[in-house]
This record gives structure tokens, sequence and C-alpha cells, in this order.
């Protein structure tokens, strides 16, 4: 049996459990007949400076676990939440569903981050109900304090960045510049979003216009021109399709004029037979290697390879699907590549 109640601007008590003997524990971590739970919430963790949450469990650990856990909740729903929110509020219409789903996962990694400055303030044990309840706390004055400087420094980031985007010599580096900027900034909005959790509001300024980051995003992304060249006869086409595909299902402008690209993608195939003690089925291995070169510049900027092993009864279609296999992978890799600062 479980129970879990959490608290956040008035304070939630528990309210079974609350008669007979109650034990808490001192400083040096012995068992003492103390006073009730809504007496210690009340007098020593107002609501009015601690963010509070109890929890219960079979044993001190567990209840300790939940507590911390309750609280932490609190933060990642609503952080979460309000900050999908506020990405959708900057973003032109069009685009809004793309660039939500893309910073989705970003800002369920970030809101889920543990919560410095969270501790255990009380744990008891309810006799009557014979389970131990933990007090989960978090000064809300030291986390704005350690919160609006992490935002302080990323806006300085973020400011630096923008006044110098223009000075980049390609598109597609001036193109890495604003995703990384936009990273930072999603960073900050679930800062920001903390801090309305607890209450307060973001008091940093922003020397930059983050519609603007976004919007230049949108542009270069649309008339960036995508050139793919795999060197093999045989299945370098199936690499090459699947490639272009991907990108093209995420917004990348393929293009088959060379000359005209912003980005080539140069790459390779090669597919070696698999000897393995297996009579029934023949084995192959596909292994795909492609470079990224920024065209604007002649450098080559990144390389992505990846290897599938399949199986089929005769080795010819064993070889085909280990190359499709291949080329799926490095496929979801380029896309991850061109939109890993997003």
């Amino acid at each position: 049996m479980r129970y879990i109640s959490y608290s956040l601007i008035a304070a939630i008590m528990i309210v079974s459990g609350c008669t007979g003997k109650v034990w808490t524990k001192d400083k040096a971590g012995n068992d003492v007949e103390g006073t009730s739970p809504r007496m210690l919430q009340a007098s020593e963790f107002p609501s009015s400076k601690y963010l509070r949450a109890t929890a219960s469990g079979q044993s001190d650990k567990e209840a300790r676990s939940q507590a911390k856990a309750e609280l932490s909740n609190i933060f990642e729903s609503q952080v979460f939440s309000h900050t999908i929110n506020k990405v959708k509020s900057v973003t032109h219409s069009g685009e809004e569903e793309k660039v939500s789903r893309d910073a989705e996962q970003t800002v369920r990694v970030l809101s889920s981050v543990g919560l410095k400055g969270l501790e255990i303030g009380k744990v008891w044990f309810e006799e009557k109900e014979k389970l131990y309840y933990a007090l989960a706390v978090l000064d809300r004055n030291k986390a704005r304090e350690n919160w609006q400087s992490e935002a302080d420094i990323i806006d300085s980031k973020i400011g630096a960045a923008y006044k110098a985007r223009h000075s980049q010599k390609s598109s597609f580096t001036k193109l890495q510049a604003l995703r990384k900027m936009n990273k930072l900034w999603i960073e900050k909005a679930v800062i920001v979003s903390r801090l309305r959790v607890l209450g307060f509001q973001d008091v940093s300024t922003e020397d930059y216009d983050i519609k603007t980051i976004f919007s230049e995003i949108e542009e270069i992304k649309a008339n960036l021109l995508i050139y793919i060249k795999i060197n093999d006869r045989e299945y370098g086409k199936i690499v090459s399709e699947t490639v272009t595909e991907k990108l093209s299902e995420e917004g990348y402008v393929m293009t088959a004029d060379k000359g005209r690209a912003n980005i080539i993608l140069r790459g390779s195939v090669t597919v070696k037979p698999v000897q393995l003690d297996n009579r029934d089925w023949q084995f192959a291995r596909a292994m795909a290697v492609i470079s990224i070169i920024d065209a604007d510049s002649g450098l080559t900027v990144g390389e992505i390879s990846d290897n599938k092993r399949a199986a089929h009864i005769n080795v010819s279609e064993a070889s085909v699907k280990s190359v499709r296999g291949v080329a799926s992978l490095i496929s979801d890799k380029m896309v991850q590549y061109f939109g890993d600062a997003e």
C-alpha cells in the first residue's frame, strides 16, 4: 500500500495516520517520538519558503526515494508542458508542429534532470499504519538564485552568437550556429519554466530575438540544396534513394545538380558474405560510409558510417537485405546529424 501527496502553493497535508505515536529521525539519524506531520511541515518547512512533497513506503529508504520522485515529478510534468507551449508561441504556424516535435525530446530530457538542492527534510514512522513517511523539500529562494544565474549565462552565450551569426562563411555553418542558439534557448526555457513552478519570473535580459533565430533556421533550411552520390553500381542506388527519401521527409531539399549544391554527400557501400555455421541460411554484411562536405567552403564537416548483417536462403537476397538495413541506419544518423543542434 502506498500513499503519495504533494503541495505546491498551499499545503496539502497527510490526513490519514495522524493519530497515535509518530516517530521521526533526529539529526543523528536516531528514532525519536515527535509531533504530528502537520506540525512538522507547517513549522519547519512552510510552503511559502519550500516546495514540498510527502510519500510513504515500507522502509525508510523507500519513503525517501518516493518523496524525491514525487517532488521531481511536479517539475517534470509542469516544466515540460510550459516549455513546449513556449516553443510553440515563438514559431510560425506553418512550422509549429515540426518544430515542436523536434524540440520535444530535448525538452523531455532537460525537464527530467535531477533537481539541485532537493533534500529530505523529515522522515517519520506512522505506528498505526506501519508505514514510513518522508518529506522532500526544495528551498525556493536558493533554487531561484541558482537557476536565474544559469539563465543569465545562457543568455550571454546566445547574445554573443547572435551578433556573430552573419560572419559565418557558408549557409551550412550559419545554420549550425543558429541551431546551437536554438538549443541553448530551449535549455533556458526549461529553466524559466522551473522558476515559474516556484512562483518566480525570469528577470534576465535577452539581447537577441528568438523569433528571428527560428525564422532564419527555416529560411536557410528551405534553400539548402543537398547532393548525394554513393559509389557502387549494384547497391549504391539503394542507399542513395533511402537517404534522399528520409531527408526529404524532414524538409530538406535534394538536388541532382552537384554544381548547385550547398552540401555534398559522398559515400560508398560494400557487401561481403559472412560465413556462419548454419546450413539453412546465407549471411551477408553491408558497410556504408558517407562524408558530409560543405560545398561553400570545400571542407568535410562530418562522416557517418554503419554496418548491418542480414540472412536469407540465398546470398544474393541476404546482400540486398543487409544493404537496405544499413541504408536505414545511415539515413537515421544523417537526419540526427543535420538536426542534432535543434
